[in-house]
């Protein structure tokens, strides 16, 4: 004699189970919100639309900066590796203020965010001192964050 137990497991054979079509799950997917504004970031999307006015401006940016770090005119003491602190320090440099460039049929819009690379760059040759290494490391580390912002293209 089959109990109660046996009963409740023959009626759930008994009753149809439900089974997902494929336009079951066409629909249940076509309701699930999607989004499509995000997106992959590009790298080196800070670049993306530079023209002639930001190379330009790269390479105006680099000459005054290396004036301003003293690369033109021989220094005593300057060895070699100082010498290419002063020249990395004045592409890196350049490189910021030139992004600071604004694309064509745009304005420079000052703000903090766009205040602060530009201020950081401009301290880089108080901070540059050949009779202690140190600085070049202290300001070269500076310029290569603020690059890197500026090259990813990240705002505040």
């Amino acid at each position: 004699m089959a109990g109660p137990a046996a009963s409740t497991s023959e009626q759930a054979d008994a009753e149809p189970r439900p089974t997902a079509s494929g336009a079951d799950l066409a629909d249940v997917f076509a309701r699930i919100p999607r989004v499509d504004a995000v997106r992959r970031r590009r790298f080196l999307g800070g670049l993306a639309g530079w023209g002639a006015r930001q190379w330009v401006a790269l390479v105006a940016a680099s000459a005054v900066l290396a004036g301003l770090l003293g690369a033109f005119g021989p220094r005593v003491g300057w060895g070699p590796g100082w010498v290419a602190v002063v020249a990395v320090a004045s592409v890196l440099g350049g490189f910021v203020l030139a992004s600071a460039v604004p694309r064509p049929g745009t304005r420079f819009a000052w703000s903090s965010c766009s205040a602060l690379p530009l201020v950081g760059t401009l301290l880089v040759p108080a901070i540059l001192n050949p009779a202690d290494p140190m600085t070049g490391v202290v300001g070269l580390g500076l310029l290569v964050a603020l690059a890197s912002r500026q090259a990813a293209g990240v705002g505040c």
